[in-house]
């Protein structure tokens, strides 16, 4: 199974109105995006963090910060830069349970289901924390 077959699943679904194909996309949270919010967890809640700085030589598509926004894990002021939110350190300490997964159709969240603790991320290790 490829790693796309995992995290990034389309689902294709007619439009009710005009029968056009819709594209809905199923996301988890994995590992890199773990640690991805721990290097914005050294930071600091609230604190600003470009990416390009702080994670070099990792690209946005290792990471998927932007779909953490979807999870409110992590807020995006402006391009490249990101800040941990209380409820994105409260996952990571595994004091918080989160939707397993999302369901994105135009890059709007249109459905959650599961429920996801960050031991639970696969490919998660202890020493990631």
């Amino acid at each position: 199974m490829l790693q796309s077959d995992v995290f990034y699943t389309p689902v294709d679904t007619p439009c009710w109105a005009c029968g056009h194909t819709r594209r809905t996309y199923k996301r988890t949270i994995h590992r890199e995006m773990v640690k991805f919010m721990r290097v914005l967890a050294t930071a600091g809640v609230g604190k600003v963090v470009d990416i390009r700085k702080a994670m070099p030589g990792a690209s946005k598509a290792s990471t998927d910060a932007s779909y953490l926004v979807h999870w409110g894990f992590v807020e995006k002021p402006r391009h490249g830069c990101y800040a941990l939110t209380p409820s994105g350190l409260m996952f990571l300490n595994e004091g918080g349970r989160t939707s397993k997964y999302i369901y994105l159709r135009n890059n709007k969240v249109v459905g959650f289901s599961g429920v996801l603790r960050v031991s639970d991320v696969k490919g998660f290790d202890r020493d990631d924390l």
